[in-house]
């Protein structure tokens, strides 16, 4: 199916639409009358753009477009307030509007699999969000506001071009998960310790030389990856590790 009947416009009550795997390249502009959809799936069509009209379904919760060839997102997306799981991954998205902060309510992002090579310093405002996959795409760098997502829990960075950390990544108290690994890091931040609820850290295929000592902090921590890194030795105090594992070449 490529084509939507305008007609679709007109169940103002439906709550639920699926529409993956098909062959999409437009919706029709009724389906903005749907003010009272909560769940749209869109999944694996062939769409390049979404309209601008997106951001009247201001009763979406869940939002799926992965596998599209989206190459541009809306302003108007950020008025999707109610929005809690926006998955986008699988396109070729090469920047986000900034007014993707205003997603309030935002509590899982998947950005994996795009072209992104930065991110909106707004990104930092989605204060409730627990998941965020931004892994293989062209990243070089983080926001400082990324240190601002305090709910994060989970956050995969991985195969990405990132050379340094800013030092507000610390500050994601609650973070579980960091998938780092396949990047172009040479360095921690001194203050990586912080991260005392982390259980699992990915650092392998990078550069790093030396790892800092505050990283013996991380009571939580149960699986530390180091495989094909530039380490030299491990920081003494490692030692005092009693529960965790420790993988390096």
């Amino acid at each position: 199916m490529k084509y939507l009947p305008d007609s679709l416009g007109n169940l103002s009550s439906l709550k639920a639409l699926e529409l993956g795997s098909n062959k999409l390249q437009t919706i029709p502009e009724t389906i903005s009358n749907l003010t009272s959809l909560t769940y749209l799936v869109l999944n694996w069509n062939d769409l390049k753009e979404l309209p601008s009209w997106i951001g009247k379904l201001k009763s979406l919760t869940r939002f799926y477009l992965s596998y599209n060839k989206l190459e541009l997102l809306p302003d108007s997306l950020g008025d999707l307030k109610n929005l809690e799981i926006l998955q986008l991954n699988n396109n070729n998205l090469k920047k986000l509007p900034e007014s993707i902060g205003n997603l309030s309510s935002l509590k899982e992002l998947r950005l994996e699999y795009n072209l992104l090579t930065t991110l909106p310093t707004s990104i930092g405002k989605l204060c409730r969000i627990e998941t965020l996959h931004l892994n293989n795409n062209i990243l070089a760098n983080l926001p400082t506001s990324i240190g601002n997502m305090k709910n994060l829990k989970e956050v995969y960075l991985e195969y990405n071009n990132i050379d340094q950390l800013p030092e507000s990544i610390t500050n994601l108290s609650n973070l579980t998960n960091l998938r780092l690994n396949n990047n172009h890091l040479k360095k921690l931040p001194e203050t990586m310790g912080r991260l005392n609820t982390l259980r699992n850290l990915d650092l392998s295929f990078n550069y790093i030389e030396f790892l800092p000592k505050s990283l013996c902090d991380m009571a939580s921590l149960r699986e530390l990856k180091l495989f094909e890194n530039n380490i030299k030795e491990l920081p003494l105090n490692i030692a005092n590790f009693e529960k965790i594992r420790v993988m390096r070449n």
